[in-house]
């Protein structure tokens, strides 16, 4: 949804181009829609490394809940 704030000021997108204003900035700013798609992410040999990162990090964050979840039960008395 795009909102006009006046003349050739707007926010939102129109046929692939979005429009926004930072915080602080009464600038508005335009930009094109893009980057990868959810398929070349998965399948394409170009992301080899970012899905090995994503999945470094996904284990991590289970790694950091369960401390959590052990350091619960062990001030609780359990452990």
């Amino acid at each position: 949804m795009t909102i006009v704030k006046g003349f050739m000021q707007m926010t939102g997108s129109i046929q692939g181009v979005s429009f926004y204003t930072r915080r602080g900035s009464d600038k508005v700013i335009m930009r094109t829609k893009g980057g990868a798609t959810k398929k070349q992410m998965a399948k394409s040999p170009k992301f080899e490394g970012v899905r090995k990162q994503q999945k470094e990090f996904g284990g991590s964050s289970r790694f950091g809940v369960y401390q959590v979840c052990l350091r619960g039960i062990a001030t609780a008395g359990g452990l």
